[in-house]
């Protein structure tokens, strides 16, 4: 999945469920989007508001011309990699974060 391709399931996919909920908040608390109860008690679906799909809409020109700048800086033959980055990063949560100190207190 590209940034392109569906950026909230995108930058969702690198996000905890604190971290989800925390970023959620505000957005419902300014009517821009409703939680639900999902299919089953413990999942919630999201649903955008009138009032966010017209934020969306002011902020999409905006997205694109600060994109258009970051390709303009590291070049749209980088652009692929980077998103392979981003992908390759994004399930941070998994990775054993410990395994490098402890390898190098090993070789000390």
């Amino acid at each position: 999945m590209t940034l392109n391709d569906d950026p909230v399931k995108a930058l969702a996919s690198v996000l905890d469920a604190s971290s989800r909920s925390r970023a959620l908040d505000p957005l419902e608390r300014d009517g821009l989007i409703m939680r639900e109860i999902g299919s089953s008690r413990r999942s919630r679906d999201i649903r955008i508001t009138p009032a966010g799909l017209q934020k969306i809409k002011e902020a999409a020109p905006l997205w694109m011309a600060a994109r258009q700048v970051f390709v303009s800086i590291i070049g749209s033959g980088n652009m692929g990699a980077f998103e392979d980055i981003l992908e390759r990063t994004s399930p941070i949560e998994e990775l054993n974060l410990e395994a490098p100190k402890q390898d190098a207190q090993k070789a000390a």
